[in-house]
């Protein structure tokens, strides 16, 4: 089980605070970075790739002092991890993991330094509290460990369906037979199972 880190429904009492909008695309890589320390952010959760530019443009000995939390979102690589730890404080808490709008947080991985890297993508995590996830095949059916297959999704987040689409809805979203009034969510992402689950 994971612990409480301010996300899922029963860590709403944590979401709090002034929520910034910066717009990289009216300021330069290193506008925005210098944005980001005047506004003194905590928690920066921003995709994989700005944050590749960020780490390109910010001089070696720079550091986001004032970072508590960092969750890139999209695919992680061990050597992007690398590159942020040299630029967070040491109590800066680097996270990742697979999340969607239909299904909320869906996995969640704590990092560690001096992680030993396993593989060169960093694993989504493991699935957070009352999420299920399932690996299917193109016929709907499991995967083998350590095969590929789809991610579906079953969980009391996951949305029942899309506004005004009903079309998408019925591809995506089924509901769970387990769980009456619940949703699956076939995410359209492909997983693999890794030895530690």
């Amino acid at each position: 089980a994971l612990d409480d880190h301010g996300f899922g429904l029963a860590s709403v009492r944590f979401i709090c605070g002034t929520l910034y909008l910066g717009d990289p695309q009216t300021m330069s890589t290193l506008e925005l970075v210098e944005w980001l320390a005047a506004q003194h952010i905590t928690v920066l959760r921003a995709p994989t790739t700005l944050l590749r530019h960020m780490l390109d443009a910010i001089p070696p000995e720079f550091c986001f002092s004032e970072l508590r939390f960092c969750r890139p979102a999209g695919r992680l690589l061990w050597s992007d991890a690398q590159r942020l730890w040299a630029s967070l404080p040491d109590d800066c808490q680097l996270g990742h993991g697979l999340a969607s709008t239909e299904g909320s947080l869906i996995t969640y991985w704590q990092l560690r330094r001096g992680q030993a890297p396993i593989g060169e993508v960093v694993p989504v995590g493991y699935p957070v509290r009352d999420v299920e996830i399932h690996l299917l095949d193109d016929a709907g059916h499991p995967v083998k460990k350590g095969e590929t297959g789809e991610i579906v999704v079953g969980s009391p987040t996951v949305s029942p369906g899309y506004w005004g689409n009903e079309a998408i809805t019925v591809q995506k979203m089924k509901p769970d037979p387990q769980f009456p009034g619940r949703y699956i969510l076939a995410t359209g992402d492909l997983g693999r199972l890794t030895n530690d689950g």
